[in-house]
């Protein structure tokens, strides 16, 4: 699996037993971040796509159930100084499985992640070969 560097693309805001939520990174302009899929930009966050959750040596896969859009807290430190275009996307995310020292994914998540943990887009390469022993079962 893809060591995770410089692909942040947000962070997680809580943690529940067989949900996660997070909070996607836009930009000045609200824009969310893009991943390349099949030579076409897409925006990171649609359900159904895949997530990487890194938290120390924990890496966790999981999937995209819900994405929605709300206005920041008018309090909130970039709408005081001007900074920020006030638009907060939230993602609900289902963990799937965890992926080992070895780059084995194992179904479950024994190791939960943090409020804070980095999330990252999840590539069709990592997919692949997370999956691979399935194929190999015929799934």
């Amino acid at each position: 699996m893809t060591t995770y560097t410089n692909t942040k693309v947000g962070q997680i805001t809580e943690v529940r037993s067989g949900i996660f939520m997070a909070s996607l990174d836009v930009d000045a302009n609200g824009e969310l971040p893009t991943i390349t899929v099949a030579g076409e930009q897409v925006p990171v966050g649609q359900p159904g796509s895949y997530i990487a959750i890194t938290s120390g040596d924990i890496r966790i896969l999981a999937m995209i159930s819900s994405m929605v859009e709300t206005d920041k807290n008018p309090t909130d430190v970039n709408s005081l100084t001007g900074r920020g275009n006030g638009k907060q996307v939230a993602i609900g995310l289902v963990p799937l499985g965890e992926v080992n020292s070895a780059g084995v994914f194992e179904s479950g998540v024994r190791n939960f992640p943090v409020s804070g943990s980095a999330i990252h887009p999840v590539n069709e390469e990592d997919i692949k070969s997370i999956f691979v022993k399935f194929r190999a079962q015929g799934y």
